[in-house]
């Protein structure tokens, strides 16, 4: 089986699979991260210590006597099943070879998400730009506008660093971040507004019927973190509301956004006491400030216009 090498957050990934809107990796890298197809046998096996999950669609979950980390997602018969080594290394990965389009979706994000936890990196709930140097992180629950909000900061010039994930590490004793997953989805009303501009690359994601705007093949060579500026909170009013207004958090307030928009989402149950660690630093590092706006299109030109004055 074909095996190939992608570079994103950090980390060269080697996977059995294309990966949608992330840069291949130099040729000759070695992997710092392996997915390994086992097939589909292990899945039922595998199952049977597992806890139920507590949200929709999220998995469930376990651990192994060796330290590993069990997801796994029911389907029928079939099913997938994710097994995590405890130091982030290598992925197992069971399940049938025509659920490859949706691993490829799950790898870069919730299944990176544990991995990078693993290897002691800081992951967010958000996007992530770079403009003039320096990179602007914005945070939220799912469907608070942050995919929609960061395709309008690139139609205006600024450079996608990452979406859904945001992975912060450290540059020069800073906090900065990582490129991740350079493809941007949106739901078909963000397309009809205009935000994409005419004539680049748009197609279909798995996800809940959203488009993808793929900018890996737009990305700059020579990888490298990206100084972070600041972090805005994104908490939307009702759509009818002419609510706009943005407010500088204090650290106390700011570490328990964080917290809130803590990766994976819906895996709490895997935050470990670092995190909270690397959450306290960020929210007295770096300027976290909280925006609440009606939740309608003639607020985000405004609002992505702030962001990058």
């Amino acid at each position: 089986m074909t095996r190939l090498k992608y570079r994103l957050y950090g980390v060269t990934l080697e996977t059995p699979y294309m990966l949608p809107g992330v840069p291949p990796a130099a040729a000759g890298s070695t992997a710092d991260v392996t997915v390994l197809w086992e097939g589909r046998d292990g899945c039922r096996s595998g199952w049977k210590t597992l806890e139920p999950s507590t949200q929709p669609h999220a998995p469930e979950v376990g651990t192994t006597a060796d330290g590993e980390t069990c997801l796994a997602w029911r389907e029928g018969s079939e099913g997938m099943l994710w097994i995590v080594a405890a130091d982030g290394s290598c992925v197992r990965l069971y399940c049938a070879e025509h659920h490859f389009v949706h691993a490829a979706a799950m790898t870069v994000g919730l299944i990176l998400g544990v991995v990078l936890q693993r290897r002691g990196v800081l992951c967010l709930h958000g996007a992530a730009v770079s403009w003039k140097g320096r990179s602007l992180a914005v945070l939220g629950a799912s469907g608070s506008g942050k995919s929609t909000l960061s395709a309008a900061l690139v139609a205006r010039g600024a450079t996608l660093l990452a979406d859904d994930l945001v992975a912060v590490t450290q540059a020069a004793g800073a906090p900065a971040v990582e490129r991740g997953c350079l493809g941007i989805r949106l739901l078909p009303a963000s397309l009809e507004q205009g935000i994409v501009p005419a004539g680049r690359n748009v197609g279909k994601a798995i996800h809940h019927g959203k488009h993808l705007w793929d900018l890996s093949a737009e990305a700059e060579l020579g990888e490298r973190a990206c100084p972070l500026e600041g972090i805005w909170v994104l908490r939307p009013a009702p759509q009818d509301s002419g609510a706009f207004a943005m407010a500088a958090l204090a650290p106390m307030d700011a570490m328990r956004q964080l917290v809130s928009n803590w990766y994976p989402p819906s895996l709490f149950r895997l935050m470990e006491p670092a995190a909270f660690s690397r959450m306290r630093e960020l929210a007295c590092d770096v300027p976290v400030r909280a925006v609440t706006y009606g939740h309608r299109w003639s607020h985000l030109s405004a609002l992505a216009e702030t962001l990058l004055a």
